[in-house]
């Protein structure tokens, strides 16, 4: 009977192992800089903009491995019907740590606790309501202990590794609660399960102090993340750059290195504002959209709507990057960052900004399709690389009398200025 007993376990944890590892894994860890100096996280969310859920690493748990389908064909939209076991945090852990378990609806549920050779430790049982429920469990001697909750809905298994200070003479699972949502952090919340395909756009936001870093990616391997949270400097290793008998300064503003100004290189369905070419000098080369895909140098790229929106969440003292005003369909948004992008002169009637970042944009006006020119001194737009529809893409204006920026999908005839941002 013993023996059967043990081989049940046995079968449990093989099977919770398994589970672990039953689809392809990429490996993530984030590590953060200021300049060329180490810079401590405080904590890293990780934002699928593709499904729309978050996760969240608190220091000094700076790793994150996402498991994702390989076949994605089949699992093209985030899995929301079945439990999710977050990872706990912190992890490894001394004495205590802390997890989440999501249930998209009402359920009856069994938390187990295993040690490694499948001997169950600790239980837990109870009917609980959708949402996410928070549980912290406190270590005994052990040093890996394996978790599977088990419900109507699907199974989910982690791994959590203690130090094995034998604080505790035996492990304890504590209940703490339901909520809504998961924990908060300085810029959102915790969804309750974070899923990931292949070939979607992960935006990780890096904490520290009351900074944040954003970078956007598509992974499809391990890497290191570096968040950079120097700004308003030149780019590290990357001051200036020279493209087309041309030089242009760079600056850094936290994990994006930009063109300090506008594009000047002349190529058909090009102009300078009001035909005059001292206005390029000053202001760059207004481009159809088109055209302005292709311009800039190699390393480099127009930057996308998403780009743009990482910059005015960093760039905006009130608003951080996933904050809910930068996904308003277009209009005027935010609360100062248009006044921190603007150069300090130049602007109609006083109109300048204080240049908080280095981005020093200047009113270069536009060209509309009609071939009229308009508007130097008074505003500027700029293109973004995303299409939108009916032959229009995103643009982004800084208006003089505007503290905030404009956005809103223009006709692709229309004449904008190019930023360059590095790849």
């Amino acid at each position: 009977m013993k023996l059967k007993t043990y081989f049940l376990l046995i079968q449990v944890v093989f099977h919770c192992l398994n589970s672990l590892a039953q689809n392809p894994v990429i490996e993530l860890n984030f590590t953060g800089i200021n300049n060329f100096q180490y810079q401590v996280l405080d904590s890293i969310l990780v934002h699928n903009q593709s499904q729309d859920c978050d996760t969240i690493l608190y220091y000094p748990d700076t790793t994150l491995s996402i498991e994702f389908f390989a076949d994605v064909s089949s699992h093209s939209k985030p899995v929301r019907h079945v439990l999710a076991l977050s990872q706990n945090c912190p992890n490894p852990f001394d004495n205590s740590t802390t997890f989440e378990l999501y249930l998209p609806y009402k359920d009856e549920i069994s938390v187990l606790i295993y040690d490694i050779l499948g001997n169950q430790l600790e239980s837990f049982y109870k009917s609980l309501p959708a949402g996410i429920h928070n549980f912290t469990f406190y270590a005994g001697k052990e040093r890996i202990y394996l978790v599977k909750a088990i419900g109507a809905s699907g199974s989910s298994c982690i791994k959590m590794i203690s130090g094995g200070s034998g604080r505790n003479i035996v492990s304890r699972i504590d209940y703490k609660g339901f909520a809504l949502s998961g924990n908060t952090s300085k810029s959102g919340q915790l969804s309750g399960s974070f899923v990931f395909n292949m070939g979607d756009e992960l935006w990780y936001i890096g904490y520290s102090n009351i900074m944040e870093s954003g970078i956007i990616d598509t992974p499809t391997e391990n890497s290191l993340v570096e968040f950079q949270f120097a700004n308003n400097i030149p780019c590290p290793g990357t001051p200036t750059i020279l493209y087309e008998g041309q030089e242009y300064n760079t600056v850094q503003i936290f994990s994006q290195c930009w063109m300090k100004e506008s594009l000047n290189l002349e190529t058909e369905n090009s102009w300078c504002v009001y035909n005059d070419p001292e206005y390029c000098t000053i202001y760059g080369r207004l481009y159809l959209w088109e055209t302005a895909l292709g311009v800039c140098p190699p390393g480099w790229h127009l930057p996308s709507d998403d780009e743009w929106t990482i910059l005015e969440g960093v760039s905006d003292i009130k608003h951080g990057i996933l904050d809910p005003v930068w996904g308003q369909s277009g209009g005027w948004r935010g609360f100062d960052a248009g006044t921190n992008l603007k150069s300090t002169s130049g602007w109609f009637a006083g109109g300048n900004g204080i240049d908080l970042f280095g981005f020093s944009a200047k009113p270069g006006g536009y060209q509309m399709p009609n071939g009229n020119n308009g508007a130097a001194t008074i505003e500027v737009g700029f293109w973004t690389s995303t299409a939108y529809e009916n032959e229009t893409a995103w643009q982004r204006f800084l208006q003089y009398s505007q503290v905030g920026v404009y956005s809103f999908p223009f006709e692709k005839e229309w004449g904008l200025y190019v930023r360059c941002v590095k790849d």
